[in-house]
């Protein structure tokens, strides 16, 4: 069971931009990239096109036998995307 909630007159998708600019203007204030790791074993591929739609790009990842993730990072405005 989720304890998510969409925010007040956004839905769960708009909600999860909301909170993510929201972290994304805190992270370039503070002069940090954001970053977050999403499941690839389980598979998660919504988690990677949204994060990718926002601006996400790998910058690791890490096997834990039943469980592997990839680490993104969203680099900050101004700074060229790793690998560009």
């Amino acid at each position: 069971r989720s304890v998510w909630t969409p925010i007040q007159g956004f839905g769960f998708l708009a909600s999860a931009k909301h909170l993510i600019d929201l972290f994304a203007r805190n992270s370039e204030y503070a002069g940090l990239p954001l970053a977050c790791e999403v499941n690839t074993r389980p598979a998660n591929p919504g988690s990677l096109r949204f994060h990718a739609r926002l601006g996400f790009r790998e910058i690791g990842t890490a096997d834990h036998g039943d469980k592997a993730v990839v680490y993104l990072a969203r680099p900050l405005a101004g700074t060229p995307a790793q690998g560009s």
